[in-house]
């Protein structure tokens, strides 16, 4: 479900290597209206992830020290109230989550890769959706609201679509295999 409309490309003012426009213009206009698409997107996963922290979740995989670190930086943090620098501190941290954690978190970073589209946050969790990323016995158990969002998002990065290559087609796909 879009978000506008009509499908109008969100206006960015730079390229990143793969020509994918990243930083929204700074036209006032268009600012506001990039502001909008992300209250509402931030509503639309409030409506589809429980913002409750859930009782006795298990973060990460196992106990090393990264683990560990990560564990301790996510405990007890509701993901809407996330503070952006735990984020940060953990852009590439996704793969170590249990997938009780990944799926509890995930709004967290999809609402922070909207907002800041050419952050190491927006970059690596590309990566993580993609086919090649997360693996695909995890998909399921993300209720078809939640995979929505996924899609969303997807779609909302990749407006133009001279930038929906084959693997955005793909990553869609597998996050929504029946539409």
């Amino acid at each position: 479900m879009a978000l506008l409309p009509t499908r109008q490309p969100i206006a960015f003012s730079r390229q990143n290597k793969t020509g994918r426009y990243l930083r929204p213009a700074r036209d006032n206009k268009k600012h506001s209206i990039v502001e909008d698409i992300i209250a509402t997107f931030h509503t639309r996963l409030l409506q589809a992830f429980p913002v409750d922290y859930p009782e006795d979740l298990q973060i990460t995989k196992h106990g090393c020290d990264e683990c560990e670190q990560v564990a301790n930086d996510f405990l007890g943090q509701r993901w809407d109230l996330l503070p952006r620098t735990v984020l940060d501190n953990n852009f590439d941290k996704l793969p170590l989550f249990t997938l009780e954690a990944l799926q509890y978190f995930l709004p967290a970073y999809l609402r922070a890769a909207l907002a800041e589209p050419e952050s190491d946050v927006a970059e690596f969790l590309s990566y993580m959706l993609a086919p090649s990323g997360l693996p695909a016995k995890f998909i399921p158990h993300f209720t078809t609201a939640q995979r929505r969002m996924v899609v969303e998002y997807l779609d909302l990065t990749a407006s133009d679509p001279e930038f929906q290559d084959k693997t955005w087609h793909k990553t869609r796909r597998r996050w929504l295999p029946n539409e």
